[in-house]
């Protein structure tokens, strides 16, 4: 074989290593995407989310008044399919924090 041909196929095969390692960096990072999700999903699980009938008996306040808040972002919740929901742990900590008058 002359010596172009073996420079040529040396090329050719030097950004096919190339790739194969860039596809297994891929790799490695989809696994830790994987993994964080998971953590993710987790956090999701352990989320008590409550109503705004039962985060306003919570609160001692009306209902109205719930939705108002959360409508302000007084109080941190998400509208799941035209209901709001909470999370108990949040809405405390909000609580918390807006009586310290942080």
């Amino acid at each position: 074989m002359s010596t172009k041909k073996q420079a040529s196929k040396a090329k050719a095969k030097a950004p096919a290593k190339k790739a194969a390692k860039k596809g297994s960096s891929d790799k490695s990072t989809a696994r830790k995407n994987g993994a964080s999700e998971k953590e993710g999903q987790k956090d999701i699980d352990k989320a008590q989310l409550a109503t705004l009938a039962e985060v306003a008996k919570m609160l001692r306040l009306s209902p109205l008044q719930v939705k108002k808040m959360a409508q302000t972002g007084q109080i941190p919740a998400v509208k799941v399919e035209g209901q709001w929901r909470f999370n108990k742990d949040l809405v405390y900590q909000a609580i918390k924090n807006r009586s310290l008058g942080r």
